[in-house]
């Protein structure tokens, strides 16, 4: 049902979304990632729900990526897919997954957009687990510093050849989440999200999981991240199987495998009818999950971009007092590579010089004859912001007040009162803008 409902979606957006194939923009990025490192957790490398601390050993990951982007002034379709090559140093065999999902976005008002987003992933490891998804959502942009967003959706997992008698489980499940995003001012990001079973709304005790995330953006390029959040999770047991897992402590906390099976054997239904038929009494066991990571992201050159990353993990169970810690060390370098197809009235370079102190000029290239302005962080996003004069064929100018050092801008076109945000050409320095879109960046020295 799922998968009929996302090819649906896919082919609305392509029949019905466009009509003129001027108004579309297509974009297209690949990218390819290399890390290693050292990890005492599964979870911590994988992002499979499993936790295992047999394994404490040096990894490799080889991570392709590729993205399509198609836009109109109100819409766009985005496709993704991905692919994951884990190797590890101990006896384990490699892990291979990957993922494809697809997003359709509509502009309904000038700061409300709706979206419509499905997808499916799977990992091949010490057992097969697949998952497909499909969800609703809304996303108000109450400011260009502030939006918030919100979701529902449902969807299936289900794993194979799990445990030593090679299992199947499988079972849906729905969730709804929210988010926001505020920029204190142009350097700093700050994003939170939470997330639950919809079942879990009238008691979020059985379980959620929420995220603080703190971005501060350097110069040339580089971005310090930080990340803290709390997953949550409870489930209800028959006595019998909990006392035979407490009667292997060191089980209960160095390898999850058992954990687990139990946790899935609950989302099916199994356990709770056992529990039932024999009147054994029912245990509730919570467990929760304090994640830290630290990342560092900087860019070499407009195709080579160095990642390091640093994660902690705590485990609590309501199952013993012990409190269980893991970490992560890891380095990569990320490639990507990026295709355009520009339309007609696109710009076509972007060119700064600095006069003297506190003042700067920027050139633009436009093939069409419009009302072009730019606006920044340097007359506080006011929009439509300041203009750009033609000062010859396809050339527009402008002379602004810039003060020494890092700032961003964007440049937009106003047609019949309305203003619409213009691509960059590649010749301009951009970061994102946290909204989907990017904002040029130019640094203005002495």
């Amino acid at each position: 049902m799922i998968g009929k409902l996302l090819t649906t979606m896919i082919l609305a957006a392509i029949i019905l979304g466009w009509n003129k194939a001027s108004a579309q923009r297509v974009e297209s990025n690949i990218s390819l990632s290399a890390t290693g490192g050292y990890a005492t957790n599964s979870y911590l490398v994988s992002g499979m729900p499993l936790w295992d601390r047999r394994y404490k050993s040096l990894y490799s990951a080889l991570s392709p990526s590729g993205s399509l982007r198609i836009r109109g002034r109100d819409r766009s379709l985005s496709l993704y897919g991905g692919g994951n090559l884990l190797q590890f140093t101990d006896d384990r065999e490699a892990w291979l997954g990957g993922n494809v999902a697809a997003t359709y976005r509509e502009q309904v008002y000038s700061t409300l957009s709706l979206q419509a987003t499905g997808g499916f992933d799977g990992i091949s490891a010490d057992y097969n687990r697949n998952m497909r998804w499909l969800q609703t959502g809304v996303r108000w942009l109450i400011s260009p510093f502030l939006q918030v967003d919100a979701s529902v959706g449902t969807g299936r997992w289900s794993v194979s050849d799990f445990g030593d008698d090679n299992s199947d489980v499988s079972d849906r499940f729905s969730i709804i989440s929210s988010g926001l995003e505020y920029w204190p001012d142009f350097r700093w990001r700050i994003q939170a999200r939470f997330s639950t079973a919809i079942d879990n709304i009238t008691n979020l005790n059985d379980g959620f999981t929420g995220t603080v995330t703190v971005s501060r953006f350097l110069y040339r390029g580089t971005v310090v991240t930080l990340r803290s959040g709390l997953e949550h999770y409870s489930s209800e047991y028959a006595a019998g199987i909990v006392t035979e897992a407490q009667s292997l402590p060191e089980a209960g906390v160095t390898n999850h495998s058992e954990m687990t099976r139990a946790h899935q054997q609950v989302f099916s239904g199994d356990i709770l009818e056992t529990a039932d038929e024999t009147g054994e009494e029912v245990i509730r066991l919570d467990d929760q999950f304090y994640r830290t990571m630290l990342q560092v992201s900087h860019p070499l050159s407009s195709r080579v971009t160095l990642t390091g990353t640093v994660s902690g993990l705590l485990w609590t169970s309501s199952q013993d007092d012990r409190i269980v810690p893991d970490f992560q060390v890891s380095a990569g370098v990320r490639v990507p590579f990026s295709v355009n197809v520009r339309r007609k009235g696109d710009l076509k370079s972007v060119r700064w010089k600095s006069t003297e102190p506190g003042s700067a000029v920027i050139s633009v290239r436009y093939s069409e004859q419009a009302d072009l302005y730019i606006t920044g962080n340097f007359n506080d996003w006011e929009e439509p912001g300041e203009p750009l004069i033609k000062s010859g064929r396809n050339e527009y100018r402008a002379e602004l007040d810039m003060q020494i050092g890092a700032h961003e801008f964007k440049i937009g076109k106003k047609d019949n009162g309305s203003l619409e945000w213009l691509e960059l050409p590649d010749n301009a320095e951009t970061v994102s803008d946290g909204f989907g879109g990017r904002n040029g960046r130019v640094f203005i020295d002495e």
